[in-house]
C-alpha cells in the first residue's frame, strides 16, 4: 500500500527536518494537532521508512517516550517536493546520532 502525502504531511516532515529531533508532545505543539493524531501519523511514517525513532529517551511510567527524526527517504521526499535544495546533504537534516543525543540528555540531567 502506497502512502499518499498531503500538504500537512509535508509540513510535518519539514518541521522534523528543521528541528532534527522532536517528541510527540513537541510535534503536537508545533503542528497544532492532538498527540493522538501525531502518534498515528508517526506510526504510518515509520512503517513507510520516512521517519525513524529512538525509544531510549526518558523511560518513565506510562507511555514510552520516543524521539523522531527523518530518514534519508524522508529528506528525499522534501527534495522531490522542492522544499529543500538537492545539493544539501542528508546529515544537515537527519537526526543526530544516538550517542550524541544521549550525551546531551546526560548533561541536562547533570545540569551542565
Amino acid at each position: 500500500m502506497t502512502l499518499k502525502l498531503q500538504d500537512r504531511d509535508y509540513e510535518f516532515i519539514k518541521h522534523l527536518a528543521e528541528y532534527r529531533i522532536l517528541s510527540v508532545p513537541q510535534l503536537a505543539a508545533v503542528l497544532r494537532r492532538s498527540e493522538q493524531v501525531i502518534r498515528r501519523r508517526c506510526r504510518e511514517f515509520k512503517r513507510n521508512a520516512i521517519i525513524q525513532t529512538n525509544n531510549d529517551f526518558g523511560q518513565d511510567f506510562g507511555r514510552p517516550k520516543s524521539l523522531f527524526g527523518l530518514t534519508e527517504r524522508g529528506v528525499n521526499l522534501l527534495r522531490d517536493k522542492g522544499l529543500i535544495g538537492r545539493d544539501v546533504p542528508y546529515e544537515n537534516f537527519g537526526p543526530e546520532g544516538t550517542r550524541t543525543l544521549n550525551l546531551r540528555i546526560d548533561r541536562l540531567k547533570l545540569g551542565t
